[in-house]
């Protein structure tokens, strides 16, 4: 498998910068009898319409939000392991030829420095600001282009490289996307946290304007007597 050099080019630039039965119908019809009065009465208990309660349908659970000091330490646990990995990458031994070597040495090269240098930005960012909504739409951004890239690695590696190479990127991959839909919750979570307190505070105010009108009228109609 061959990869463009154009597009893992451009993919080191994007790193750089979420019915009746049969018996039935054959048993002989019993001989008809005269039924008795009390045979044919209904039974009082047929016709009395049933006194239990229709079950409500239990309520669906709702998600829990995850922890945003669990969420940094499972990113941080991630990404140690992401580099360590992509730095036992024999790349000068894959097969393919030495330009497409060089590219694919440049791009594990970029996603090294991103998760070492560039990760941990944003990271301390939204950690000294936690309800910070664009704080964490930040790491959540910069982990989307982190996993797409590691992706592409990945699949690399399983195309050209040995399965000892393969299998920890693989497993790193995995547990980096658990960690990015976990910052897309989170980061939804204040989100919507945000929008109920302003909505609170906009009817605080609308009630405090409501009592200053109130007593603007009283005290109108006192001074005219």
């Amino acid at each position: 498998m061959k990869f463009a050099p154009v597009a893992v080019a451009a993919l080191i630039m994007l790193v750089m910068f979420h019915a009746p039965s049969a018996a039935a119908q054959n048993a002989p019809s019993p001989a008809k009898t005269t039924a008795s009065p009390t045979q044919n009465a209904p039974s009082p208990a047929q016709n009395a319409p049933s006194a239990t309660a229709p079950h409500s349908q239990p309520a669906p659970a709702t998600a829990a939000t995850p922890d945003l000091d669990s969420v940094i330490a499972d990113l941080q646990r991630v990404t140690a392991d992401a580099n360590r990995d992509l730095g036992a990458l024999h790349i000068e031994k894959w097969k393919s030829d030495v330009v497409q070597r060089q590219q694919m040495e440049q791009a594990a090269g970029s996603l090294r420095r991103n998760l070492t240098t560039i990760m941990p930005g944003p990271v301390k960012e939204l950690q000294n600001s936690p309800r910070s909504v664009s704080r964490a739409f930040k790491l959540y951004h910069n982990l989307n282009l982190v996993y797409e890239f590691l992706n592409s690695v990945t699949d690399a590696a399983g195309a050209l490289g040995r399965p000892e190479e393969y299998t920890p990127l693989a497993k790193d991959l995995a547990s980096l996307d658990d960690v990015r839909h976990n910052v897309s919750s989170y980061t939804e979570h204040i989100a919507g946290t945000l929008e109920a307190d302003l909505k609170d505070a906009k009817a605080q105010e609308a009630k405090l304007e409501a009592r200053a009108e109130a007593a603007a009228q009283i005290y109108t109609a006192d001074s005219g007597r």
